[in-house]
């Protein structure tokens, strides 16, 4: 019921053999769905969904990853604060091999609104935020159709 937690064998979740980190999770649509995120080759880390309904049976989404780093998140949002002109040198130019860390929420305009981590796993990172125009239930099951 999201409210009420215990303890689960470590073999129901998903994927007892792979890495996941930094997880998000929310009841939709009969489904927990979960964003974490997922170790790739060669030190890389992106973001894949998985939904399950009883914590047992898991789905991968078919659109994974659904967020990794690219070159679009180097843009500095015209609201960003306290960017000294060293910080922006670094997020203009430094090595990006990760997206961690993501969150979502209906934001008051429509559409989701997501905030992310993009950088190197090694002490770089900087905030990022998207848009979608589908709202998060409907993004959710988006990744299963």
């Amino acid at each position: 019921d999201m409210v009420s937690w215990t303890f689960t064998d470590y073999s129901l979740g998903f994927s007892p053999d792979r890495y996941m980190g930094g997880p998000w999770m929310r009841w939709s649509g009969g489904y927990y769905y979960v964003i974490s995120v997922t170790e790739l080759p060669c030190a890389r880390y992106s973001n894949y969904i998985y939904r399950t309904k009883d914590l047992v049976t898991w789905e991968v989404g078919y659109y994974n990853p659904i967020l990794s780093p690219c070159e679009e998140d180097r843009k500095l949002a015209p609201h960003g604060a306290d960017i000294t002109p060293e910080m922006e040198a670094e997020i203009k130019t430094g090595f990006l091999s990760s997206s961690s860390d993501m969150d979502m929420c209906d934001a008051p305009w429509g559409g989701t609104l997501f905030t992310y981590n993009v950088g190197n796993q090694l002490g770089f990172y900087f905030m990022c935020e998207a848009t979608s125009p589908l709202g998060v239930d409907e993004f959710l099951a988006a990744n299963f159709e």
